[in-house]
C-alpha cells in the first residue's frame, strides 16, 4: 500500500474538511473526491507551478464547489475555513512541517494531523509531543525502495491515543513500538547497515547513540 492509500485510511469522518499542505498533483484530493466524502478539500501549495498541477488534476471537480486550489504559506495568513477535521502534511522534511505547524494562524482549529515526514521524524515527534498531541496511528511504509513513516496525531484523547515520552517513543514511533511490523523492522536493519557501511559511526556520537538504541531494539525483540 503507498502512502496515498494510507492517508486514506486515516480519514474516516464523512463529509470533512480537509487541507493538503504541499498537495503537489492533487493525489489525495482526487481519491477522497472519487469517494465523495469531503465537505471541502483545499490543495495548498506555497508556489504557483505544483499549484497548476493540483488545478489541472483537479478540473473536474471545481464546479462542484467541493475542492480550492490555494497558493500560500502553509495555514499562515488563512483567509479561508478556521476549523479542519484533517490537515496532511505529507512530502517534505520534519523541520518543514514542524515549522507549518508552529505557524499557522492561531485562531485554526486542527482536528488531525496526518503527516509524513521524509526525514527528522524523531525530532517531529518530540515537538508533537511537547505541544500535547496524541498519536492516533503509526506506521512504516515503503514505496519504490524508499521507507515513509506515517504520523498520525490529534488532540483530542479517544481510545486509540497513545503518548510519546521517551528518547525510544520518538525515534521508532509508540505504535511502531507497539506492532513492531515487519516493514518497520526492515526499515531499522537496513538504516543500521547504511550507516555501518558508511562508517560514519566512527565521526559522529548522535550516529554512535543510533546505532546504540537500534541494536538495543533488537535484543530485546530476540
Amino acid at each position: 500500500m503507498n502512502r496515498i492509500d494510507e492517508i486514506i485510511k486515516q480519514i474516516t469522518k464523512k463529509q470533512c474538511v480537509v487541507a493538503d499542505i504541499g498537495s503537489d498533483h492533487a493525489f489525495v484530493a482526487l481519491k477522497l473526491l472519487e469517494k465523495d466524502c469531503v465537505k471541502i478539500i483545499y490543495n495548498v501549495e506555497i508556489n504557483e507551478i505544483p499549484l497548476q498541477n493540483s488545478i489541472n488534476n483537479t478540473a473536474p471537480y471545481l464546479k462542484t464547489g467541493k475542492v480550492k486550489n490555494v497558493i500560500n504559506d502553509g495555514l499562515k495568513d488563512w483567509k479561508y475555513e478556521k476549523h479542519f477535521d484533517y490537515v496532511v502534511i505529507s512530502g517534505m522534511g520534519g523541520n518543514n512541517i514542524i515549522n507549518i505547524i508552529e505557524n499557522m494562524d492561531k485562531d485554526i482549529i486542527v482536528d488531525h494531523f496526518i503527516l509524513f515526514p521524509n526525514n527528522n521524524a524523531d525530532k517531529l515527534r518530540s515537538y508533537l509531543s511537547s505541544r500535547g498531541y496524541y498519536y492516533e496511528f503509526e506506521k512504516v511504509v515503503l514505496e519504490r525502495n524508499y521507507f515513509y513513516q506515517l504520523i498520525h496525531v490529534t488532540k483530542s484523547k479517544t481510545k486509540n491515543s497513545l503518548t510519546a515520552k521517551t528518547k525510544n517513543d520518538f525515534y521508532f514511533g509508540v505504535y511502531n513500538l507497539k506492532n513492531k511490523d515487519p516493514i518497520f523492522e526492515k526499515m531499522l536493519s537496513e538504516r543500521l547497515q547504511y550507516i555501518k557501511n558508511s562508517g560514519a559511526e566512527k565521526y559522529n556520537e548522535k550516529i554512535r547513540e543510533e546505532i546504540k538504541i537500534v541494536n538495543d531494539y533488537f535484543k530485546k525483540t530476540v
